[in-house]
């Protein structure tokens, strides 16, 4: 399974209990940031990063974190807006 963060929050969902539902099947994830505009990063929005982190570290066992940013005007702004703030959160 690769459960969409943003995907799964348009659909009405809440992607951490989705996440619950199936231990151990989220070695990868595709993570984006939802309901904070178009040129949001990681950790915006209205996604719990700090429960879904915790998840996929224990019993999600991912292994990979698929980050999108797809609407931005800068894109290269966008993915070193992106790295930075994964890193200020320790995930770089």
């Amino acid at each position: 399974m690769q459960l969409d963060t943003s995907n799964c929050r348009d659909g009405g969902a809440d992607p951490v209990d989705v996440l619950k539902k199936y231990p151990g099947r989220a070695r990868t994830i595709h993570i984006k940031s939802h309901g904070a505009g178009p040129e949001a990063v990681i950790p915006q929005g209205d996604i719990n990063w700090k429960e879904v982190f915790a998840f996929c570290e224990g019993q999600g066992k991912t292994e990979w974190y698929v980050v999108e940013h797809e609407t931005s005007k800068k894109p290269l702004d966008a993915v070193k807006r992106t790295f930075e703030s994964l890193k200020e959160i320790g995930k770089v």
